[in-house]
């Protein structure tokens, strides 16, 4: 599967590789130099402190595991919610 909206010379020419078996599918890691600027996200418990706890309301299951990490890799602490309804 390839996504359009995220498409460029190098993530097609991958999508190719990997369908002509050329290249496997599997994530290519990132270089540690790439890593150096990653956030360290705070506990729930000091994000709470800080008011800086950010709540998501998201009802589908791989979506709030995605929005979880990409928050966590920015240096954010997240609540999800499967929806927006109060209790």
């Amino acid at each position: 599967m390839l996504d359009g909206n995220a498409l460029n010379r190098q993530t097609l020419a991958r999508a190719v590789a990997v369908a002509g078996e050329r290249a496997s599918a599997e994530p290519e890691l990132m270089p540690d130099s790439s890593r150096k600027g990653k956030a360290v996200a705070p506990s729930r418990e000091e994000a709470l402190r800080q008011n800086r706890l950010i709540l998501v309301a998201e009802d589908n299951e791989i979506n709030q595991a995605v929005i979880r990490q990409q928050l966590q890799l920015l240096g954010y602490a997240a609540d999800v919610a499967p929806n927006g309804a109060r209790r």
